[in-house]
């Protein structure tokens, strides 16, 4: 039979086999190397940027300045091109030769927030066509009622040259499309947006399912998690500014900056909560929830109307690289500490983050873009959702199990004990008693002959009345009950164990500071003397030698 350890550990190779199937697509050979860009009838869309050069120059610049200008243009790696943030106009140009017999064409930018785009086409070094749209018109301006911006063109047959002027506020990462017709053709994988929204609205209903079956607050923080990165998406795909607020264009950078920082605070205070890090690795989890305050902070700032785009790209980024580590290294230790859910959601950031890196390395122009980078963010969180999904479920069935009554712990959790005066509402009674156990059990605490209620207490940051009614309601017990049955399991398994030790050691190495104490409590516990337990016990195992387990 596999165990749960097995399965995650196939988990994190099916993820590492998915990140290092992501890297070729970062390497798909998109630039043509000829002059010219031929149109032809039996082509619906071509890219532009893997046809064109590319200039930056003063906003106040005029097309005419550049027709004259013998300046050098750059040419782009790929098909999306990244520029900094900045006042500057991105001018691109490609010459093409329009052998389709097709007239009317659309240009059409790939990155919906790019707030202003001028189309121009030049003949013979007259202009004879330009038209606008772009993300800082509203909506019923646009030329063409479309999420993306779209400028529909009139290409004359033969040779023109195109000319496409961009200005942004936010960060510019460019792609433009010359395409016959965006209202008629599903675009592969391009519109990937549509199934993605599909998984997103599939977790969320069963987040939601999970949330009322375990009665955990866990299943609701994901839900709330999936709901603000599809948010986030949706206003990036430019559905925002279409449905939500058509008339206000210059509040779309700000809304989906401000959904991003949120998203991933979001994020990695959830992963916080699903590896119980205040158990595992206080450190990390104080560290992490650093990182999300600073991150809802980020968000906020978002809305200000004179927010600086540039340094919350920069910042950003800092705190995105941050939220990689904490994440990361968290995760490797609560995998090597055998909390079994570490390893699906490992693998589930392992994956995340590997696509959210090539997203944003291919967005500032380390990597090349093309029309997979910019949806790649869709198969790592389509990804993510499963892994999280099968992780929390894990969490909630091995917490409910580590708790021992899991309907003591709910119903103190949500207020329905009947004690209506309980210490312990307002706390996470399953991480509480998790703690408890990691701190009894893994480090051994019970071995202390000098542990007291109040020292317990105090290593696990409640008082000492909060820890007498935890013990009480969920282990049905008191403290020393609690830390004698601890003991007890121990010296019955070093009994048979090591059956060469004295019983005094034995007695001693468990918690016991006198022989008499501990034949006492060993009595009562099991009926039988230390030393009759052995024999016995011994006898057994030699009459059966498959007979060789302790009493629990």
């Amino acid at each position: 039979m596999r165990t749960s350890a097995s399965i995650g550990d196939r988990g994190l190779r099916i993820a590492v086999l998915v990140m290092a199937s992501m890297l070729p697509l970062t390497c798909t050979p998109e630039r043509d190397s000829s002059d010219t860009r031929r149109i032809e009838s039996t082509t619906a869309e071509y890219a532009v940027l893997s046809h064109a050069v590319v200039r930056i120059t003063d906003p106040e610049t005029q097309l005419e300045q550049l027709l004259s200008d013998t300046s050098p243009w750059e040419t782009p790696l790929s098909s999306h091109a990244s520029f900094e943030s900045g006042i500057e106009a991105v001018w691109v140009r490609m010459r093409v030769d329009n052998q389709s017999g097709n007239r009317q064409w659309q240009v059409v930018s790939e990155y919906a927030w790019i707030d202003s785009i001028q189309v121009y086409i030049v003949n013979n070094n007259q202009i004879v066509f330009n038209a606008h749209s772009g993300d800082a018109l509203p909506f019923y301006k646009r030329p063409i009622a479309h999420r993306l911006p779209v400028i529909p063109i009139e290409l004359p047959p033969g040779i023109s040259t195109i000319f496409i002027r961009s200005t942004s506020s936010a960060e510019r990462v460019l792609a433009f499309t010359l395409i016959k017709d965006i209202r008629d053709t599903y675009r592969f994988p391009r519109d990937l947006f549509q199934e993605f929204a599909r998984l997103a609205f599939l977790a969320f209903i069963i987040s939601i399912t999970l949330a009322v079956y375990f009665r955990q607050p866990i299943h609701l923080y994901y839900a709330l998690c999936v709901l603000f990165i599809f948010a986030y998406f949706f206003i990036w795909e430019g559905y925002g500014h279409q449905y939500l607020y058509p008339d206000y264009p210059d509040g779309n950078d700000h809304i989906q900056y401000m959904l991003g920082w949120l998203a991933l605070g979001l994020l990695n205070d959830f992963w916080r909560r699903l590896l119980v890090l205040p158990v595992h690795s206080p450190f990390w989890n104080r560290a992490l929830g650093i990182l999300s305050g600073v991150l809802f902070l980020l968000g906020a700032y978002a809305l200000w109307p004179t927010a600086s785009f540039a340094l919350m790209d920069i910042v950003g980024r800092i705190l995105l690289l941050a939220v990689f580590i904490g994440a990361i290294s968290s995760g490797v230790i609560v995998v090597r500490a055998g909390f079994r859910p570490a390893y699906y959601s490992l693998s589930g950031i392992l994956i995340f983050i590997a696509t959210v890196l090539i997203l944003t390395m291919s967005g500032i122009g380390v990597l090349p873009g093309n029309n997979y980078t910019c949806v790649i963010g869709y198969f790592g969180y389509s990804l993510e959702f499963g892994f999280f999904l099968v992780s929390i479920v894990t969490r909630a069935r091995l917490l409910e199990k580590l708790a021992g009554d899991a309907k003591v712990a709910v119903e103190i959790e949500t207020g329905e004990t009947t004690n209506k005066y309980s210490r312990l509402r307002s706390l996470d009674i399953s991480a509480l008693a998790l703690r408890l156990r990691h701190l009894m059990e893994a480090e051994r605490l019970y071995c202390d002959d000098d542990l007291t209620l109040q020292r317990l207490a105090d290593l696990m940051n409640i008082s000492r009345h909060q820890l007498s009614e935890l013990i009480r309601e969920v282990f049905h017990t008191t403290f020393n009950g609690y830390r004698n049955d601890l003991r007890i399991k121990a010296a019955a398994r070093l009994l048979i164990e090591e059956p060469e030790r004295t019983i005094l050691s034995i007695a001693m190495s468990v918690g016991y500071n006198a022989k008499s104490s501990f034949n006492s409590a060993f009595r009562s516990a099991t009926g039988q003397t230390p030393g009759e337990y052995r024999r016995s016990r011994l006898n057994l195992i030699r009459k059966d030698p498959h007979s060789n387990e302790t009493d629990d």
